[in-house]
């Protein structure tokens, strides 16, 4: 059965929906148990807005702690 799934994902170009799937119920599940990303500081934001600095970063509003890597983020 999962190799067919796995196969029907791959041929059918889905595979970076699954992953992106994923991510979304590992983020749940952290949240759940108090990974939530409760609140953001931000400073020096001259050049460009806090919701462009958030996006660049990958921090959405289901983003959770536990799994948002700050060291890849930086060098988004």
């Amino acid at each position: 059965m999962a190799a067919t799934l796995g196969y029907g994902a791959v041929a059918g170009q889905h595979v970076p929906d699954v992953i992106n799937w994923f991510k979304d119920a590992r983020d749940v599940a952290a949240n759940s148990v108090g990974f939530r990303i409760a609140a953001i500081s931000l400073a020096g934001q001259k050049e460009v807005s806090r919701e462009e600095i958030l996006t660049t970063a990958g921090v959405t509003g289901r983003a959770s702690l536990l799994f948002l890597d700050a060291d890849a983020r930086v060098r988004a």
